[in-house]
């Protein structure tokens, strides 16, 4: 539709719409006749007018009008015409009889059929000469068959196939072409069989005979057809599969078989047409292996002469190429490399061997492949012989030291193994010689230097020193850290009583006498377990009372008695290693007497001079101090978990000349698995052998070769005895790792197989001094020892690690901080705790008897029972508030472990060195004096420096637990807070 013209625009109206609109705008009450003729009167009014102005407009230009005209009147008469014309035109085209279309169509169809008979007759023709060969030819083709020319047959087949392929289109998919098809097919296929008959016939092989016939006769026939026209003949795919089942059956009957055992071959001629080859096997074990070759080079010339010349020329030489290469590998897989010996005195005959190998496959490959260029593996691996022998050995070896470190091990199965440790001692105290006055005079200076100012307790009997002995005895008296003077000779020494208003003074809870007096002595220990200078039979309190052994107290001693009572040893108090007290690995040279550090039990003596002690006892004298020697070193590494601190001593200056020192060697015993002699044995063979491979003449180097390596040859063996030592490191801890954590003599064990190994193998490296062959070897073996060093000292620290943490465990759990044992019950709790750490560091040290050596045995006990000293200092002094029962609860508990003492003595006649090896242990017996001790001792001691070993800030917090808030108190805090006393020069 239009598009409407906005209402807005104007537009002109013709007529007959005004008159309509005016039409439309008439209403029923409005339209009436009048109105009717107005509308009528206007149509004619507007009519008219436009009559007016067309008469108007024509005659205003009349002659342009009639023109106009005139032109329209022609064109209409032309057009008239033009419809005539066509119309005429169009019945003599499309007229059915006499048109000129339908004629030239019929005339068209009949050419058409014209040609396509002519087509067809064509085609015919072309297709039936085609049969009449291909019916020629099948027809030739039975024949032939049936005449048993099958060779012939094979060629007129060929030509059949031939037609058949070309034939026509039109006879291609026609029922008498299939029929060719099929006939073609099915005779191929029975000369095809026909023909494998015969080549079955012609080529028989058998597990032990092979047999060659150069003609056969076809069956049901005279002709007679020969072996390399039957090959000829055969189908590409039919004669692969026959030469790769002729070549499988001679590889496995013959060359494998001839190869594997002694067999002895013959060679029979029946006719000229006919040859066969027997093998036979021949019980002759001791029959020289290159017989094998021998017997493996005829069968390969009879192969060459009656088989190989008859296999077609498109084959012959892939065929050539797939024989050689089996029987080279066969040769090497099956004879050389197996009979690759394992040991060094059977080479020689080998390469004979080898060499007579190289030769056979050098004509082997004459015969078989006709050319010299051809790979020739036999030849590159007895070139490389040298490599491969060692290779082999090296894996055997391997192999062999794998079955060994995975074998099971027998816990009984080990030797002890002696080792020299160097260890610095004190030989002689060298003094100047001097005058009689000076003598005197040094003497009195070393007891104004003494550290602790004890110098008043030593009674000097002479103004004068008679010899250097006596003056280094009071050196060692002034040199003693600790201040021990009751270990002097006390016949020097008053004894000094206590004043009454000492008492007073020192008596800082003011019930010690109720305490002491109550309580029951308990029995006495058989054997000291204390640092003490003091004979078995002078073991006793400075009042001269018995000293009670915390052992008796809670029945500990009770087992010891019972091994004892059945005539066998304590055996926690049993020297682990067999030494008798009195004698000694090394050859001590005869020196003054070396200062041991003393307990701290009872040091409440040296502060309450002239005082009554803490516990109500006097003072006694001491007896004289023996000649002692020195504790065995303690190993240069020690577990993580407790590792020794610096202690801190206040230094006191001496007058005495420097120690003139001397390195002993001492030789120490540990035990070592026979495993690990074993490995050791086997890694000096292997370089004996090396060394006897290297100095042969067997392997001449040969650099044109390229398989021969430029290193010299047993560089690969010499390498071995490195890897045998890594394959131990790799292999053992993986397979008993969980063995080695759960048993602690396995673990010590192993990690003495690694100490042993180390020093064995050093040995070995010193001996391979000046070998340039066993340079490369050298750097392993040192690679080697250091991992082992590692490894070792590693278990080491991890079987001390598990038990540390074992103990601390046990403490944790069971004593809970030492929490409220004022309670009983509490108290009884962690009494036991501490007697089952006791009895675990106790069975730990007898799990460990005569494994390790004597350092690390009481490193190791040192190490467990530090440990536990530290959990039980850690948790005393982290208790905010000790009230006066629970001060000497947990001062009881504390000297429950005096008892651990005796481990670390060798001869109960000599102090032990328990501080040697537990760091802690002063401090631990200082803190279960001074859980006892009043403010007074406490700052006395402190002011004399023996409390060095307590940080400033755990002495603070352990005199907050034991004492209320006082003034007194307040005094010795700040007093304390000030440091520790430095010793004035």
């Amino acid at each position: 539709m239009a598009f409407p013209i906005p209402s807005h625009l104007p537009r002109k109206q013709d007529v007959s719409s005004k008159i309509l609109n005016t039409i439309d705008s008439a209403t029923y009450r409005t339209l009436n006749s009048s109105l009717t003729s107005t509308w009528l009167n206007e149509l004619d009014d507007t009519i008219q007018a436009t009559k007016t102005r067309l008469h108007k407009c024509i005659h205003s230009d009349l002659p342009l009008f009639h023109r106009q005209l005139d032109s329209a009147n022609s064109i209409q008469t032309r057009l008239q015409a033009l419809t005539n014309n066509v119309d005429k035109l169009n019945d003599a085209v499309t007229d059915k009889q006499f048109g000129l279309v339908p004629v030239l169509l019929h005339g068209l169809s009949k050419h058409s059929n014209l040609v396509q008979e002519a087509a067809d007759i064509s085609i015919r023709h072309q297709v039936l000469s085609h049969i009449f060969r291909c019916k020629t030819e099948l027809a030739n083709v039975n024949a032939l068959i049936a005449s048993g020319n099958f060779p012939e047959a094979v060629a007129a087949l060929e030509l059949l196939h031939t037609l058949l392929e070309s034939a026509p289109e039109a006879l291609a998919h026609s029922d008498i072409f299939l029929s060719f098809r099929r006939k073609h097919q099915s005779t191929q296929a029975l000369v095809q069989e026909q023909l494998s008959d015969a080549y079955t016939r012609s080529v028989t092989v058998s597990f032990s005979q092979l047999v060659l016939r150069s003609s056969i006769q076809v069956r049901g026939s005279d002709t007679f057809i020969s072996l390399s026209s039957i090959l000829s003949s055969l189908t590409p795919i039919t004669l692969d599969q026959h030469l790769t089942t002729l070549r499988r059956d001679l590889l496995t009957h013959f060359i494998e078989n001839v190869l594997k055992q002694p067999t002895s071959i013959s060679v029979n001629d029946t006719s000229a047409a006919e040859h066969s080859m027997t093998v036979l096997p021949t019980p002759s074990p001791n029959s020289p292996k290159s017989g094998r070759i021998d017997n493996l080079s005829q069968i390969l010339d009879f192969l060459s002469s009656h088989l190989l010349p008859v296999v077609p020329a498109s084959v012959s030489s892939k065929f050539r190429q797939s024989l050689f290469k089996p029987v080279a590998s066969s040769l090497l897989n099956i004879l050389l490399i197996p009979s690759l010996p394992s040991s060094f005195g059977l080479l020689a005959p080998f390469l004979d061997l080898a060499k007579h190998a190289v030769t056979f496959e050098s004509k082997a490959v004459t015969q078989l492949v006709g050319n010299t260029t051809a790979d020739l593996p036999v030849r590159t691996w007895v070139n490389g012989l040298a490599t491969h022998y060692e290779k082999q050995r090296r894996l055997e070896l391997l192999n062999n030291c794998r079955v060994l470190v995975l074998s099971p091990e027998d816990s009984k199965d080990w030797f002890q193994f002696e080792i020299e440790i160097p260890s610095e001692s004190a030989e002689t105290k060298i003094v100047p010689v001097q005058s009689d006055v000076a003598s005197e005079s040094a003497v009195d200076d070393d007891f104004k230097d003494d550290a602790w100012g004890f110098e008043d307790e030593v009674e000097e009997n002479s103004s004068q020193v008679a010899s250097a002995t006596e003056k280094v005895k009071v050196n060692d008296i002034n040199d003693d850290a600790w201040g021990f003077d009751e270990e002097v000779e006390e016949e020097k020494m008053p004894s000094v009583e206590p004043s009454v208003t000492d008492e007073a003074v020192d008596d800082g809870w003011g019930f010690d006498d109720d305490v002491a007096i109550d309580e029951p002595e308990p029995v006495a220990e058989p054997k000291p377990e204390k640092y003490s200078s003091l004979p078995p039979t002078d073991k006793a309190d400075m009042n001269g009372e018995s000293e009670p052994d915390p052992g008796d107290a809670w029945g500990w001693n009770e087992d010891a008695n019972t091994v004892e009572e059945k005539g066998e040893d304590n055996s926690w108090d049993d020297d682990p290693w067999g030494d008798s007290p009195a004698t000694n690995t090394q050859d001590p040279v005869v020196s003054p007497p070396l200062s041991t550090p003393k307990s701290a039990t009872r040091l409440e003596k040296r502060a309450n001079k002239g005082k009554k002690p803490l516990n109500g006892h006097t003072n006694v004298d001491a007896a004289p101090a023996p000649v002692l020697l020195p504790p065995p070193s303690p190993p240069h590494s020690i577990s993580s978990h407790a590792k020794t601190l610096p202690r801190k001593q206040t230094s006191v200056p001496t007058k005495r000349p420097p120690e003139l020192k001397t390195s002993l060697v001492s030789r120490e015993n540990f035990a070592v698995p026979e495993k690990a002699k074993r490995l050791v044995r086997t890694v000096k063979n292997i370089i004996d052998e090396c060394r006897q491979f290297q100095a042969s003449s067997l392997f001449p180097s040969n650099s044109s070769s390229p398989s021969t390596s430029s290193s010299q040859a047993g560089s690969i063996l010499a390498q071995t005895p490195a890897s045998l030592v890594d394959l131990y490191i790799a292999i053992y801890p993986v397979k008993f790792g969980e063995e080695l954590t759960q048993s602690v003599q396995k673990g010590m064990l192993f990690s003495n197989s690694c100490l042993y190994l180390v020093h064995e193998i050093e040995e070995i490296r010193r001996s391979l001094a000046g070998s340039g062959a066993f340079e490369v070897l050298k750097d392993r073996l040192e690679e080697s020892t250091k991992n082992l060093s590692i490894l070792g000292e590693s278990w080491y620290e991890q079987v001390i690690q598990i038990r540390c943490e074992k103990v601390d465990d046990i403490l944790v759990d069971g004593a809970e901080g030492f929490r409220f044992t004022s309670d009983q019950d509490r108290y009884d709790e962690c009494e036991m705790t501490i007697n089952k750490v006791i009895q675990e560091i106790k069975r730990f040290a007898q799990q460990l008897k005569g494994i390790l050596t004597k350092g690390k045995y009481y490193t190791a006990i040192g190490l467990v029972t530090e440990a536990a000293l530290s959990r039980i200092l850690q948790d005393v002094l982290a208790l905010e508030d000790i009230p006066e029962v629970e001060s000497h609860q947990l001062g009881e508990l504390c000297r429950i472990f005096n008892s651990l003492e005796g481990l670390f003595s060798e001869d109960p006649t000599q102090p032990s060195f328990v501080v040697v090896y537990v760091p802690s242990w002063l401090k631990f017996n200082y803190l279960s004096e001074l859980l006892e001790a009043s403010l007074a001792d406490i700052s006395y001691l402190f002011e004399e420096g023996t409390l060095v070993d307590f940080e400033i800030d755990e002495l603070i917090r352990l005199i907050k637990a034991l004492f209320a808030d006082s003034a007194l108190r307040t005094n010795t805090i700040n007093k304390v807070m000030a440091g520790h006393p430095v010793a004035s020069a």
